[in-house]
């Protein structure tokens, strides 16, 4: 089955203004922990607010990052995006000790609904502008798969330059990353069944860097969508070109045990650039 659609969802209006962002964050107290379940509640929202620009995927695909092998590539429902979101918010300084910090969206959290994972080198989020970007499969997500191992990634060129973008390497010609310099990876280990995040920024010259970066970044998977959420600080340009990907092998990463999707045609196609437009979420 497939089903592609260019267009985005109609966008629905009715978000709050924020905060003036002077407001300092709130003690521990009976109207704190009320602000907490309160924010579990507007979490849920966060993960799908009707403000967000929603794009339409093909499915039914999968890719190979070999284009001339691409029928080897292994298909699964887990991989395939249907929908994805690519959003810029604004939160305010008690926003971002609520939803992040303090927080309810809580680095390590794992349960029977959804996971929430940082990266080793956790940053807290700033104030100010969020990149906000979640795809959605066509079938749920694993949360503890013990026989397949699963990568889903938001990859970014963040200063817009194309001298240090990541360029591909003969046969992999439909490499996911190219034409990115940063990239966020999200990861499921099913040897070590384990959820793990990390951060790569490319050097000057496109090359892999000697250690991960240290960022803000929260993933959360929550049923069939995985939600990555990252300060714009980390970027040099205010509208970065973003792609999103999903990746699933066996744990030797076989040709013929392996599969992936992107957000838009293809991988070779460029990056999609991050909306001018703020969305105001409140707090």
């Amino acid at each position: 089955m497939k089903r592609y659609s260019g267009q985005a969802m109609e966008i629905v209006s009715g978000t709050t203004s924020p905060t003036s962002g002077i407001l300092l964050p709130p003690t521990r107290t009976h109207n704190y922990d009320a602000l907490m379940e309160q924010a579990a509640t507007r979490n849920n929202f966060l993960l799908d607010a009707p403000a967000f620009h929603r794009i339409f995927d093909e499915i039914g695909e999968v890719s190979n990052s070999i284009r001339q092998r691409q029928d080897d590539a292994i298909y699964l429902e887990t991989i395939d995006i249907d929908i994805y979101t690519i959003n810029k918010v604004e939160f305010g300084s008690i926003g971002v000790e609520i939803d992040f910090n303090e927080s309810a969206f809580k680095c390590g959290e794992t349960n029977k609904i959804r996971v929430v994972v940082c990266a080793d080198r956790t940053m807290d989020m700033p104030a100010g502008e969020v990149l906000i970007a979640s795809m959605t499969m066509v079938g749920r997500i694993p949360l503890d798969d013990p026989d397949r191992s699963y990568i889903y990634s938001l990859v970014v060129d963040s200063d817009g330059d194309p001298a240090n973008d990541w360029q591909i390497q003969q046969p992999f010609d439909w490499d996911l990353f190219q034409g990115a310099d940063r990239w966020y990876q999200l990861i499921w280990d099913h040897r070590a069944m384990e959820w793990s995040v990390t951060v790569t920024q490319l050097t000057a010259s496109g090359g892999f860097p000697a250690s991960m970066e240290a960022s803000s970044v929260r993933a959360v998977v929550l049923g069939d969508t995985v939600v990555l959420f990252v300060s714009m600080h980390e970027f040099s340009v205010p509208t970065p070109g973003v792609r999103l990907t999903a990746f699933h092998h066996d744990g030797n990463f076989g040709e013929a045990t392996r599969g992936a999707d992107v957000s838009g045609v293809e991988p070779t196609a460029p990056l999609e650039i991050v909306p001018d437009e703020l969305i105001e979420f409140g707090w």
